[in-house]
């Protein structure tokens, strides 16, 4: 009876956990949503002054690379939230009820795409903009040399 409770605990601490991981998930993707949302403000807005065109060209190249870091922060919460339920799953075996494993086999199922394929997207999609702002930049700066 002592282990099945101490399974129980752990089941639950780790469910907790996931749930935080999950949160954190979603502050930080808002955060990286409003930082390069805010990039490309500024971007418009230095555009319409007569500003130094370096900034045409830094301001894209910062984008695309806080697009780069929050893929790779997309990818890596991906990765904790998959060893935490597949630790979760391992101590379900042991147990009566298996609702995560459930859970899964309805989802395969029904072909159901994983959220982080669409979550992935985002920054691509933000960073495709911040390409096409610098292809803009490069393509209609007059250079002085």
């Amino acid at each position: 009876m002592q282990q099945k409770e101490e399974r129980l605990e752990v089941f639950k601490a780790l469910i907790e956990s996931a749930d935080r991981n999950s949160r954190r998930r979603v502050d930080t993707n808002v955060w990286y949503a409003s930082l390069c949302t805010a990039v490309l403000t500024f971007d418009g807005f230095l555009s319409s002054l007569d500003t130094s065109p370096i900034h045409f060209l830094a301001l894209p190249v910062c984008g695309i690379a806080l697009c780069v870091l929050w893929r790779n922060s997309v990818i890596a919460f991906r990765d904790v939230s998959a060893a935490k339920f597949h630790y979760l799953q391992e101590i379900e075996r042991k147990m009566e009820l298996q609702p995560f494993a459930s859970e899964e086999k309805i989802y395969e199922s029904r072909e159901v795409r994983p959220v982080t394929r669409f979550e992935s997207a985002v920054p691509i999609t933000f960073g495709l903009m911040f390409f096409a702002a610098l292809a803009f930049s490069i393509f209609t700066m007059e250079f002085i040399f």
